[in-house]
């Protein structure tokens, strides 16, 4: 029994099937009757009567072709189990003539005379089955992509632009295109497996292998791994398309309970005169195109930091999120925050606006807050100095008091050299 078409996956040691496909039997078999003389028999003849066979393929227990190549379909659900067997029922029937000494005896006038011939006795018919049987059991792959690209700017003939993608498994490459510069990554690689001799059935065989990038005429910036729960889908589904993640909501699905998705996210800087651009993914067995995937929007996102209450040993910033151009204030966004040695990360409310609590760095001055895109708004920075720490009132007292001394000793050395 062999699939077609499959996947092999070495590390995980289970077998992948697409949505639909195709199931081959292969066999043979000759009907050799021995032929010996039966125990008490003089003579013993043998004839072939015929066979017949017949050959059932069963998914799952349920009966689904007869015949050499039986078409499929594979259980719904990513990962779902199809478990295979095809049973071969072979059927016999010959005769066996049984011959067996006789004495004859007759009378005649020179007396009795005796003598022993092989003679016909019965004749048996003898009907046999045989039932030979194979196994093979795959895994469905429902291949869950989700792309997006948000492009921070385009001017002077240079494009600013992330690229997201990600799966519910690793996918063996995606390629981002633009004109003709391109973007490649590989994760998987890909070898023959031979089996089931003389039939010398190949399949292919998926191993993960160290990520290789390719690029031509274009910067990459980053290239990051990413790996989404599936809370995080459900978040990133109910940002990107609302509709569809009412939809699941409706069916009960819980997005908590779904297995990881993974995936990359890259920062690229492509010279272009145009935005046509386009992303496939590959997976096992199919790919995913996303044609006019680079959408240049009219967004000005813009942050804002500012003091909002301070001692002299720590002070409070407040961050304010919005659109510049609509003044929309941009909420349940994550920004991060730095100085010195401190990073923090903290989530705009319903008005744009968090609140962070830093202790004074003795070592800086500069305080930095940053939004990475989330593919649904643009990047955005912001830097602020800080200004030096309030002094406490006893440091007020001894530095009026140095203030009082310096005057009267520069009074001094003035009343010295012009009395």
């Amino acid at each position: 029994v062999s699939l077609s078409p499959s996947v092999h996956d070495s590390e995980k040691n289970k077998t992948w099937v697409n949505d639909t496909g195709k199931l081959k039997n292969e066999f043979a078999f000759s009907f050799v009757v021995e032929r010996r003389a039966s125990p008490g028999d003089c003579q013993t003849f043998y004839w072939v009567c015929g066979y017949d066979y017949s050959l059932n393929t069963y998914q799952n227990g349920v009966l689904i072709g007869t015949g050499k190549t039986v078409n499929f379909d594979a259980e719904p659900g990513h990962n779902a189990t199809n478990s295979f067997e095809s049973i071969l029922s072979i059927r016999t029937e010959y005769q066996i003539d049984h011959y067996e000494l006789v004495t004859h005896c007759t009378s005649g006038p020179e007396g009795e005379f005796c003598w022993t011939s092989c003679d016909f006795s019965h004749t048996d018919s003898i009907r046999s089955e045989l039932n030979l049987s194979d196994r093979k059991t795959a895994y469905t792959y429902v291949f869950t992509p989700l792309a997006n690209s948000i492009v921070e700017s385009f001017e002077r003939g240079l494009a600013d632009l992330w690229v997201f993608a990600a799966s519910n498994e690793d996918f063996n490459r995606y390629d981002f295109r633009i004109g003709n510069l391109f973007f490649e990554t590989d994760g998987m690689q890909y070898s023959l497996g031979y089996g089931l001799p003389p039939y010398n059935v190949l399949t292919p065989e998926a191993s993960r292998s160290p990520t290789k990038n390719r690029f031509y005429g274009l910067s990459v910036m980053e290239n990051d791994a990413v790996t989404m729960t599936g809370g995080d889908f459900g978040n990133y589904l109910q940002a990107t398309e609302p509709f569809l993640y009412s939809v699941f909501r409706f069916f009960g699905v819980n997005f908590s309970a779904l297995p990881p998705f993974y995936g990359v996210k890259a920062h690229v800087l492509v010279p272009t005169n145009s935005l046509n651009c386009s992303l496939n993914l590959h997976s096992h067995f199919r790919t995913q195109e996303y044609s006019d995937f680079c959408i240049l929007t009219n967004q000005t996102p813009v942050l804002n930091l500012s003091i909002a209450n301070r001692t002299s040993d720590w002070f409070t910033v407040k961050v304010e999120f919005y659109d510049n151009l609509t003044g929309t204030p941009l909420a349940n966004k994550e920004i991060i925050v730095r100085y010195g040695n401190q990073t923090e990360t903290v989530t705009t409310d319903s008005t744009g606006a968090a609140f962070l609590t830093l202790d004074y760095s003795p070592t800086s001055s500069t305080l930095s807050a940053e939004f990475r895109t989330d593919f649904q708004t643009k990047s955005a920075n912001v830097r602020l100095i800080v200004p030096s720490p309030p002094l406490e009132i006893w440091d007020k007292v001894v530095t009026a008091v140095i203030v009082v001394l310096f005057a009267w000793f520069v009074y001094r050395l003035i009343r010295r050299f012009f009395p």
